[in-house]
C-alpha cells in the first residue's frame, strides 16, 4: 500500500511539472541608469558583499594557477594569454571596475 502511495505521488509530480506553464525573467542584470550614472542599491550592496570577495578569492586563485601553469606555457608560447586571463582580469574586475557597475 504505502509503495503504491508513493509511485503515485511520484506520477502525480512528474505530469504537474509537464504541465506547469514557463516563466520568462525581464530584462538582463545591466541597469539603463548605469549610462546616467545612478546605481541601484542592491546592485552596489550586490558587488561590495558578494562579488568583490569572490573577486578576491579569484585574485588568489589566479595567481596560484599562473604560477603553477606559466612552465607549461611558456614551452607553447601562451605565457601572456595565461598571464592576462588568470593574473589580468581577475585583478581589473576586482579593483578597478566602479561599485555596482556590469556585473
Amino acid at each position: 500500500m504505502k509503495k503504491r502511495i508513493i509511485i503515485g505521488l511520484l506520477v502525480l509530480l512528474a505530469v504537474i511539472s509537464l504541465v506547469q506553464i514557463p516563466a520568462y525573467a525581464g530584462t538582463a542584470t545591466r541597469y539603463s541608469t548605469q549610462d546616467k550614472g545612478y546605481v541601484p542599491l542592491d546592485a552596489t550592496l550586490f558587488d561590495l558583499f558578494i562579488l568583490r570577495p569572490m573577486g578576491i578569492a579569484a585574485c588568489a586563485v589566479g595567481v596560484a594557477t599562473s604560477v603553477w601553469a606559466f612552465p607549461f606555457a611558456a614551452t607553447t608560447g601562451a605565457g601572456a594569454e595565461v598571464g592576462d586571463k588568470l593574473f589580468t582580469e581577475p585583478f581589473e574586475y576586482t579593483f578597478t571596475r566602479p561599485i555596482g557597475y556590469e556585473y
